[in-house]
C-alpha cells in the first residue's frame, strides 16, 4: 500500500507488487525471484511484519544462495491493512496483533545481516551500510502503529463502515478508537 502511493519509480527501475495490493507474504519471495532474474541488479523488498512473518523462513534461501538484497520490514506489531479493512466493514478489530519479533536478530541468526531502525536518520544509515554488505540484509524498521493504510479513495460504504465500527467500539469497549486524522479521511473521501 505504502510503496504504490509514495515511491517514485523511474523508467530505469522495475517494481513488483501483488496484483491485488494486499497479498500477505509476497515481498520476500518476489525479491528472491527478482534477484534470480536480475542477479546483477540491486533488489529491495518492502514488507509489513505480518507478511514477512508468513514467509520469513525463505530468508534462509536468500542467505544460502548468497542473494545480496535488502528486506525492509515495516514493524508495527499488527496486521494494519486487515485492521482497517475490518473497521471499514464496520467490524471490531480481532486477530490483528503480532508479537514484537527481532527481525534483525533473525537475519543475523540465519547468516545475513540485520539492522534495527526507529528514525529516518537511522534508516538512511542502515541503507548505506546494507548497500555495502555482501549478504542478504533485513532492516527491522519500527513504524507508527497508528499510520493508517487507508485506500486512495474512501467510498460511502466504507465511511458508513467506519462509523459503525466506532459505534460498536464505544458501545462494547466504552472508548473511541484512535482513527486517522480527520483531514486525511476527508482528503480520501470520494
Amino acid at each position: 500500500m505504502w510503496s504504490t502511493r509514495y515511491l517514485h519509480i523511474g523508467t530505469e527501475n522495475r517494481f513488483l507488487t501483488s496484483a491485488w495490493l494486499g497479498t500477505l507474504g509476497c515481498a520476500l519471495p518476489g525479491a528472491i525471484a527478482a534477484k534470480r532474474a536480475y542477479p546483477d541488479k540491486p533488489v529491495i523488498a518492502l514488507t509489513g511484519d505480518g507478511g514477512f512473518s508468513m514467509v520469513m523462513q525463505d530468508f534462509v534461501t536468500a542467505v544460502h544462495y548468497k542473494m545480496k538484497m535488502i528486506v525492509i520490514v515495516l514493524n508495527n506489531q499488527e496486521l494494519s491493512f486487515i485492521k482497517y479493512e475490518q473497521q471499514s466493514a464496520g467490524e471490531l478489530n480481532y486477530a490483528i496483533d503480532l508479537p514484537n519479533i527481532d527481525y534483525a536478530g533473525f537475519a543475523e541468526n540465519c547468516g545475513g545481516k540485520g539492522y534495527h531502525v526507529e528514525t529516518r536518520e537511522e534508516l538512511e544509515r542502515a541503507l548505506e551500510k546494507a548497500e555495502q554488505d555482501n549478504v542478504p540484509v533485513i532492516i527491522d524498521a519500527y513504524v507508527d502503529p497508528d499510520a493508517a493504510p487507508l485506500p486512495g479513495k474512501i467510498v460511502w460504504e466504507e465511511a458508513k463502515g467506519y462509523l459503525s465500527f466506532e459505534g460498536k467500539e464505544l458501545k462494547e469497549k466504552h472508548r473511541i478508537a484512535k482513527m486517522p486524522p480527520l483531514k486525511t479521511i476527508i482528503r480520501r473521501f470520494s
